[in-house]
């Protein structure tokens, strides 16, 4: 029997070039403020790994925006990582490698919440992360808040639509079930506790894991709130947040249990139980 010999080539490797390229495709300019959820693996091999999505999205983007995403700690009284600190509290594995790079990288800070801190870059990064309550995740002066108020943009890369926060935001803002809860903070004088408010606690049966597929992400998209592109293997997709905020207020209106389980879930049944 004849022995294959065929060759085949290695997948070509994704160039900060490509990045910057394709961000400005789907309509990524200099100036924006830009909240992006990530998936490394998505875009197959990237050269330089991290590090070159990071620094292809300061090219496009520009100090003169803002460069944001989320650095969610497990510091809830229970959790896995104790007292949160801005300077040395991880990003949860889940959230993906590149944002737990950009944590360390020149420039970024980081915000204060113990749950739902979000690292940010660019010449008004403080101001994007201040607000006069740092417990409240999504105060209308939260990051979350001004990417609303001020013409941000949300931004995925693959499969990471599913675990878009901002969607947790206009739960906030248009709907009644979302929780409180204590958390750790690191201080001079030792840990001590504080009531964290709007967390997003509790199973959300018609979102995390549909992604795409999920009812709310189809009506959304029917109603043009979503734009696409591709770079490398990875599909980009990046939204307005007023419009994608403005398509959860009509989608709760006639169905404020869109994003929980229909029936069976006991955690979905305790916050259909709030809803007013």
């Amino acid at each position: 029997m004849k022995e294959d010999t065929k060759e085949y080539a290695a997948p070509a490797e994704v160039t900060r070039q490509d990045i910057a390229a394709g961000l400005r495709s789907i309509g990524i300019t200099a100036k924006d403020k830009v909240m992006v959820h990530s998936s490394l693996k998505s875009f197959g091999r990237v050269e330089g790994g991290a590090r070159t999505v990071i620094s292809a999205l300061q090219e496009v983007i520009t100090p003169a925006g803002i460069l944001a995403m989320p650095a969610f700690s497990d510091c809830s009284d229970g959790g896995a990582q104790g007292p949160f600190d801005p300077e040395t509290s991880p990003v949860e594995t889940w959230v993906g490698l590149i944002p737990e790079t950009f944590r360390h990288q020149p420039g970024v800070i980081r915000s204060l919440h113990p749950t739902h801190s979000v690292c940010a870059w660019g010449n008004d990064a403080a101001r994007f992360l201040s607000q006069k309550d740092p417990w409240d995740i999504f105060s209308p002066d939260s990051p979350w808040g001004k990417l609303h108020e001020e013409g941000g943009k949300i931004l995925f890369f693959g499969e990471s639509v599913g675990g878009n926060t901002f969607l947790h935001a206009c739960e906030a803002w248009f709907n009644t079930y979302l929780d409180s809860t204590m958390a750790w903070i690191k201080t001079p004088d030792g840990p001590r506790q504080v009531r964290v408010t709007n967390y997003p606690g509790g199973c959300r049966g018609g979102w995390y894991k549909l992604k795409r597929q999920a009812p709310y992400y189809l009506k959304l998209d029917a109603m043009g709130v979503y734009h696409y592109g591709k770079i490398g293997d990875a599909v980009v997709t990046v939204c307005r947040a007023d419009e994608l905020a403005a398509g959860m207020n009509k989608l709760f209106a006639e169905d404020p249990a869109i994003l929980l389980h229909k029936e069976g879930c006991p955690g979905c049944a305790r916050l259909r139980s709030k809803i007013l």
